[in-house]
This record gives structure tokens, C-alpha cells and sequence, in this order.
């Protein structure tokens, strides 16, 4: 995982509305960078010019309050400038979309974390045999998470993800949660088993969130059981998800009529 290009892409000011210029660009935004970077740094020297002269004239009411202001502008957008250029040679994708690139690393990272799933539930793969395992999996979205739009697909992607799959035995269904970010090595997974007479209800529904000034809506799972239990969770829209959500109500209404 690339932790440190996933944490410009979340996290830099750029992310959402200056990606296009930062990847299709990178010349043009390295020029105006510098430009501007050499800009601060003359009138952080004309600033301190000022000081000098105010000093050395005795013009302490006019020159040195101006030769502060420029002095302080100048060596402020000197050392932005300066930080914004680092950032964007973390963060070119060499004519790559880096949503496209970051979906790539989170499903293969993924992939690895499913592969645990059968040892953290403590069971056998015979025991947990009556219906095909399924999957759910999405970004994960909400307060204090970083999020972009990326700018060239336009789909939200936030610094978390999570994944959930689900096996099934003969009276229960086996839940492993696994999340991980994607701008530090952080992983942590959960169990939790729910018996099929247990289970009330699932469902899915649209929940609104915002990033910003933007907002956007995703979709969510939500299973409730008879001991008040919820458990919720954001899915990626198509035509799998929509073909394992069937599989899922239907292996749950026969498991509860029988």
C-alpha cells in the first residue's frame, strides 16, 4: 500500500478540484509552482529590505510596518508554495487516474485481508458449507474521514475501507469485518455470528454525506436482528452487489421458514 501518495490524494488541498492540473499537467503546475515559489521569496527580500532601510533612515512609521507585511506575506506563501510542490511530485500518477490506480491497490490489499477471514471466525471451511460465502465491500464514509471526488471518474473515495464477508453453516451466518486505511498501515477486523431465527430484517437504503461544501449519497446495508443489533454497511453499486444481496434474502427467508 502507498501510504504516502494515498495521504496527498485524501489530503491535500489540491485533491478534488486541482487533480486534473496536478496528473494531466505536471509540467505546466511544476512552472507556475516555481514561479510563484521565487515570487514569495523576493518579496520576503523586500520585506527585509524595508526593515533595513526603515532602520538605517529612521522612517520607522512607514517603512517598518510595510517591510513586516512583506516580510511575513513573502515568507509564508514562499514556504506554501514550496510544500504544495512537494506534494505534487507525490502525487503525479504518470498520465495514470489515481482513483482508478488506488481501487487496484485497495482490492488486491483486500483480497489478502479475505483470505484471513476463515481463521479469525475459528472455523472450517466444511463447517461453514451450506451456501456460498458472499462479500461486501466499500469505502468507507462519515465524520473525520477524508474523502475526495476524484476528477477524472468523478467516484468518492475516502482514506478507509472496509470489507465484509459472510459465511454460512446450517443455523448461523458467520460475519467477518475487516478495515483497513489507506494512509497508514492500520487494520483491524471483528467476528460476529448471527443465528438465521435471530435476523429480522435487511435491507438496503441511501445515506447522504458531506465532504465540505460537497455532499453525496451512497448505498448501505442494514441487517437488524431481535436483540436490537444493526449492523450497517456501505456497498459499491452494481450488478455483483445487487446478484449477492438476492443470494443473501433469499438464503435468509428459506433458513427462517424452515
Amino acid at each position: 500500500m502507498n501510504y504516502e501518495r494515498n495521504k496527498n490524494y485524501f489530503r491535500n488541498a489540491f485533491s478534488q478540484y486541482g487533480a486534473i492540473i496536478i496528473n494531466n499537467m505536471p509540467e505546466l503546475f511544476q512552472k507556475i509552482t516555481k514561479i510563484v515559489n521565487i515570487f514569495m521569496w523576493v518579496i520576503f527580500g523586500l520585506g527585509l529590505l524595508l526593515l533595513i532601510m526603515g532602520l538605517a533612515l529612521g522612517a520607522t512609521e512607514i517603512l517598518m510596518p510595510m517591510g513586516i507585511a512583506y516580510a511575513v506575506i513573502g515568507i509564508i506563501g514562499a514556504l506554501v508554495t514550496l510544500k504544495l510542490k512537494k506534494k505534487k511530485l507525490n502525487v503525479q500518477t504518470s498520465g495514470v487516474s489515481m482513483g482508478a490506480a488506488i481501487d487496484d491497490e485497495v482490492r488486491a490489499f483486500a483480497f489478502k485481508a479475505e483470505e484471513k477471514a476463515l481463521d479469525h471466525l475459528g472455523v472450517d471451511e466444511d463447517e461453514v458449507a451450506e451456501a456460498d460465502p458472499i462479500t461486501f465491500e466499500q469505502y468507507v464514509f462519515g465524520d473525520g474521514i477524508a474523502a475526495v471526488a476524484d476528477a477524472t471518474d468523478g467516484k468518492w473515495r475516502s482514506e478507509k475501507y472496509k470489507v465484509v464477508k459472510l459465511y454460512f453453516s446450517a443455523h448461523e451466518m458467520h460475519c467477518y469485518v475487516c478495515e483497513f486505511s489507506l494512509t497508514e498501515p492500520k487494520t483491524t477486523y471483528s467476528t460476529k455470528v448471527y443465528f438465521y431465527k435471530d435476523i429480522i430484517s435487511i435491507f438496503t437504503e441511501a445515506e447522504e454525506t458531506k465532504q465540505g461544501t460537497a455532499s453525496f449519497t451512497y448505498d448501505v446495508i442494514k441487517l437488524t436482528t431481535a436483540g436490537g443489533t444493526t449492523f450497517t454497511l456501505g456497498v459499491n453499486e452494481g450488478e455483483e452487489t445487487s446478484r449477492s444481496l438476492r443470494a443473501l434474502k433469499s438464503l435468509l427467508r428459506a433458513k427462517k421458514a424452515e
